[in-house]
């Protein structure tokens, strides 16, 4: 059975979400649909990137994924489909992508209509695409090449010496704040020295690493790496985020002594 998964910023009270279900198994009725969000803030790309890049490589390898994140901002704005990594991608040529993998996808169509015409990407469009290519349709048959690959860039942490300063990148619904330092970095600067880990001031400095969330006493604040090998920020039991007043955006510091 074909697997299709649907990351939007739509939500689930209007009828988007439940029309593009409808498309799908219109045209292609033995599809397994698989949301991975709906829950997205209105045109958040960051979130929405953050959240697809953790999760689209765990389905089986000829999944189609379709991207509805702030799909409709501009009149001009093109539907592409390409396939990467035996995974079948349908989406709006917005610079979504760029934020998802590290190197630029081969390959990449514009999806056309019937008189040839370049689609944009609107729920019907979306859907109907993602059938096509679940039932085996050639990407190569959607469309023509694409021309300009839009891309955006993640921001990326500030290295100094003896200092790193990342960015929170995601609040997830239990309040650990995620940040875009990654494992690999904090310990080929570490080198055996000790470090401190601090937000807003150093009275809540974290110098050690855990592995998990009980390792520390309820209600202490704790730093660890989440399966992505990202540096998270967490209290057991308890939220983070709230109790610190953290938000996307703020920055997180590793000094290293």
């Amino acid at each position: 059975m074909p697997v299709i998964t649907l990351t939007t910023d739509w939500g689930t009270k209007d009828y988007f979400t439940g029309a593009i279900k409808g498309d799908i198994l219109s045209n292609c009725s033995n599809a397994t649909i698989v949301d991975i969000t709906h829950q997205l803030t209105s045109y958040d790309w960051i979130t929405g990137a953050f959240i697809f890049r953790n999760s689209w490589h765990r389905f089986p390898e000829g999944t189609v994924h379709v991207i509805g994140v702030s799909s409709i901002i501009s009149g001009t704005l093109e539907m592409i489909a390409f396939k990467h990594k035996n995974h079948y991608f349908v989406g709006a040529n917005d610079g979504f992508f760029s934020l998802v993998f590290d190197d630029v996808p081969k390959d990449i169509y514009y999806v056309l209509d019937a008189k040839g015409n370049r689609v944009v990407p609107e729920s019907r469009a979306l859907g109907e695409s993602a059938a096509f290519l679940a039932k085996g349709g050639k990407v190569s048959d959607m469309g023509e090449k694409l021309v300009e690959f839009n891309q955006k860039t993640m921001l990326n942490p500030v290295i100094e010496e003896n200092l790193i300063r990342g960015t929170i990148v995601y609040v997830d619904s239990f309040g650990n704040v995620v940040t875009n330092i990654k494992r690999e970095l904090i310990e080929k600067m570490a080198s055996n020295r000790s470090f401190e880990i601090t937000f807003r001031s150093k009275e809540y400095a974290i110098k050690q690493i855990d592995e998990y969330y009980f390792d520390v006493p309820r209600g202490h604040i704790m730093a660890r790496y989440n399966e992505a090998d990202d540096l998270e920020l967490a209290i057991n039991q308890g939220s983070a985020s709230s109790l610190f007043g953290l938000k996307r955006g703020d920055t997180i510091r590793v000094e290293f002594k």
